[in-house]
């Protein structure tokens, strides 16, 4: 066992005396004082490893995020034009029956030229007349309109000029519709045919 000294430190003025336990009590509290900063050093480190760990998750999250975000629009899109491509499929399904019958419509209008030009406007007409007209309206019903092309400038997306007449005042208008266009639901299904002006 240690026993106590007297340390005596004179300075200018006055005299201290200082025991061992004393002194190792102060150097014990220098020593903590050193080990202290170190500390300090080390929690900065963790906060800066928590500020990095904090700034990644962030940028990780807004990355899930965004590609999220994009994958939600891509799956509306796609869900979309899924719907689109349906209703126009469920819309055009009759498509080659109204072109199987199309060409009972130019023969009703061939037989009604006919008849109109031979004089027979009684009879035989009154019964053309109504069918032709039954028959359109059904037609008309599931969707089919005629292309109106006659004195109108030519359209090559709904027309097909099959000759050309020199006509000056009437140039790129059609002259006369040799044969009538037909659309299903705003699309074309038959072009068309007429004679255009150059």
């Amino acid at each position: 066992m240690l026993g106590k000294k007297k340390i005596t430190i004179q300075g200018d003025d006055n005299e201290e005396n200082i025991t061992d336990e004393q002194l190792k009590d102060a150097q014990q509290a220098s020593d903590n004082n050193k080990e202290e900063p170190a500390k300090n050093e080390v929690d900065d480190d963790e906060e800066d490893d928590d500020e990095s760990t904090s700034n990644s998750l962030d940028e990780k999250y807004n990355e899930l995020y965004n590609k999220y975000l994009r994958l939600n629009a891509d799956f509306d899109n796609f869900r979309k034009r899924t719907n689109k491509e349906k209703l126009e499929i469920i819309q055009l399904a009759n498509k080659d029956l109204i072109l199987s019958i199309l060409p009972v419509i130019d023969d009703f209008e061939r037989a009604m030229d006919t008849a109109n030009k031979a004089g027979q406007k009684e009879i035989p007409m009154d019964g053309i007349n109504l069918i032709y007209n039954k028959f359109k309206n059904i037609l008309s019903s599931i969707g089919l309109k005629e292309v109106d092309a006659k004195g109108k400038d030519f359209d090559g997306e709904t027309q097909e000029a099959i000759t050309k007449i020199s006509a000056p005042d009437l140039k790129g208008k059609v002259i006369d519709q040799v044969e009538k266009g037909y659309t299903l639901y705003d699309k074309i299904i038959r072009f068309a045919k007429v004679v255009v002006g150059e």
